[in-house]
């Protein structure tokens, strides 16, 4: 495409430096303009030019002044004005000196010319069947500019169609014509060569326990049709397993139209331990812990043991699972978990043997569906009438969550979408009394503005839950609560909301909470943020109001770290609040608001 391009441009008039530049070698550039271009274009030109120098903090850096390195970047306009469709463009570069200071400003005068117009673009040789499917490409809209963007996007879009329908060694070039001064057209010249189909899988690099899960992950089907797109899922697959160091999945050519598939692998360390110890506002000292071997039990079937210790809440569990179960994607396990809850209101004990699978449609969907049974062992401590159920031993719910994360970034994210549903129900076979039905959907949205100087970040969380069937209460902990870092930060942890007659907070049936953030960097690692936080938490049905909602708002000061942000929130109610509750909410804690 070059060559291409730099014959599309030899009509480029560019005048060249006078011989006295060699008398300012070795001066300070003390100042570089663009002149005669739109501002915007000329911005990206100076992008790209040695000579303009690089900013930091309030002064731009320039490089010393040599006439090579002028006629360098005489030479990187040049390209760049045929790039952005002015191949008739002239650049004649001026030097303004000051002998006392030994210094030198450079001036590129630049007379654009007229803009070069795409009037037609056709595909030559390109099989039948695909015209239809090229149509879009090759379409061109009104007065379309020449530029080699464009050109590279189409070739690069023929190259998807062509390989994605078997074509493994297509190829495509380019013919460029000028019509006249103002106008040229393009002839693409496709060569698809014969269409392709995989052949047999080779796993090669990792121990024979593991080339079973490894191909089952792969999931191409000998004889189907080439495809890259299937190639870089079938890798994306072997990446999720978490068992691999080293992913490299390439062709080889088979003979009789057919390609290998051969997965060069390398294993990863089997076992891992994490330990995490530290303190938040809320839960004061929390501890941490996990161990985990990804392949113990061989063919990639892994076995993790895990437990915490916070102020309210206690953990120990242990899981057992096996990738590719069903699907190359899908993931499955089983889980025995024992969990110690010690609230204002209650103390819990519960115990949970669950079969889970998760599934990945695409790397920014997950669904997971759920089934358990947990048995309990409820203290309350609170008089107040019907908060929570009387004692039963056990429970058997099944659950579905369903997320897309397209988070530009997991710990800092700057643009994009998370939005999750967790619903669960509490079934009534075998028994069991506690049916319930329990809906919480989530959407958070991020959008920079500024360029990415300044980042806004939104959420929107409800949460519903009702008994059914005999039951006539919910479980404290399928019950919602709202207040704290990563809630509503007007309130303390779990302070918003229906409490009994000592003040002590009992949950209730429906949320709503919803969030702005504004966020901007500071210094070094140290950001910025300004939020306005809403929520309220409803015993009943009946009893959902718009304007029972709280408001809060306060700054927050974050530090990034390689583990994610730390961050110290301080929050101060607008709506009216009891005597009992702070003025002024601080917050420490680790990770995003939301």
């Amino acid at each position: 495409m070059l060559p291409l391009v730099l014959t599309f441009a030899a009509a480029l008039g560019v005048a060249q430096p006078a011989s006295t530049p060699s008398l300012y070698r070795g001066w300070n550039v003390s100042a570089f303009t663009i002149r005669g271009l739109d501002g915007r274009l000329a911005n990206r030109l100076g992008e790209g030019l040695a000579l303009a120098g690089e900013r930091k903090l309030l002064r731009t850096h320039h490089p010393l002044f040599t006439p090579d390195l002028m006629q360098a970047d005489v030479d990187r306009a040049r390209l760049f004005l045929v790039r952005h469709g002015r191949p008739d463009a002239t650049i004649t570069p001026r030097l303004e000196p000051d002998a006392r200071q030994r210094s030198v400003a450079v001036v590129f005068e630049i007379d654009p010319g007229p803009v070069v117009r795409l009037t037609e673009m056709a595909a030559e040789a390109l099989p039948p069947h695909l015209a239809p499917q090229a149509a879009p490409i090759l379409a061109l809209e009104e007065d379309a500019p020449f530029t080699d963007a464009l050109i590279e996007e189409r070739i690069a879009a023929l190259l998807r169609l062509l390989r994605s329908s078997g074509y493994a060694g297509a190829s495509v070039q380019t013919e460029i014509e000028r019509t006249d001064s103002t106008s040229a057209r393009v002839r693409f010249l496709v060569d698809a060569g014969e269409i392709y189909y995989f052949g047999d899988t080779v796993v090669r690099g990792i121990a024979d326990d593991l080339i079973g899960v490894a191909r089952r992950s792969i999931d191409i089907a000998k004889g189907s049709r080439f495809s890259p797109e299937r190639l870089a899922t079938a890798a994306d697959n072997l990446r999720l397993l978490d068992l691999f160091r080293q992913v490299r999945l390439v062709t080889e050519d088979a003979g009789d139209q057919q390609l290998n598939v051969i997965a060069d692998l390398a294993e990863r360390t089997p076992q891992s331990v994490e330990l995490a110890l530290g303190y938040w506002s809320v839960d004061k000292l929390q501890l941490r812990g996990a161990w985990r071997h990804r392949n113990l039990l061989g063919d990639g079937r892994g076995l993790g043991l895990e437990g915490s210790y916070a102020r309210y809440a206690q953990t120990a569990g242990l899981r057992v699972w096996q990738p590719a179960l069903f699907h190359s994607r899908t993931l499955g396990s089983i889980a025995l978990q024992g969990r110690r809850e010690d609230e204002e209101a209650y103390r819990l004990l519960s115990g949970e043997i669950e079969v889970a699978a998760t599934f990945l449609p695409s790397l920014d969907v997950t669904i997971r569906p759920a089934i358990a049974v947990a048995v309990y062992d409820l203290v309350a401590k609170t008089d107040s009438t019907g908060a929570y159920p009387d004692p039963g031993p056990n429970l058997l719910r099944c659950a579905l969550k369903w997320s897309e994360n397209r988070l530009n970034d997991r710990l800092y994210p700057t643009s994009g979408t998370l939005l999750q549903v967790f619903t669960e129900t509490g079934l009534p076979d075998f028994g069991f009394q506690r049916n319930y039905t329990l809906v919480e959907p989530e959407a958070i949205l991020y959008i920079p503005l500024l360029g990415e100087a300044l980042t806004c970040a939104g959420r929107t969380r409800l949460g519903y839950a009702f008994p059914a069937g005999h039951a006539r209460e919910l479980l404290p902990d399928k019950r919602f609560y709202a207040g704290g870092p990563n809630s509503m930060r007007g309130y303390l942890r779990r302070q918003l909301g229906p409490r009994d007659a000592e003040g002590r907070s009992i949950g209730g049936t429906s949320k709503l909470e919803a969030s702005v953030e504004l966020r901007f960097p500071i210094i070094w690692r140290f950001h910025g943020a300004v939020f306005c936080d809403a929520g309220q938490v409803w015993d009943a049905r009946d009893e959902i109001r718009p304007f029972d909602l709280k408001l809060a708002a306060g700054p927050g000061l974050l530090v990034q770290t390689p583990v994610g942000p730390v961050r110290v929130d301080v929050g101060f109610p607008i709506t009216v609040v009891p005597d009992s509750e702070p003025e002024v909410v601080f917050h420490l804690s680790v990770g995003q608001a939301y």
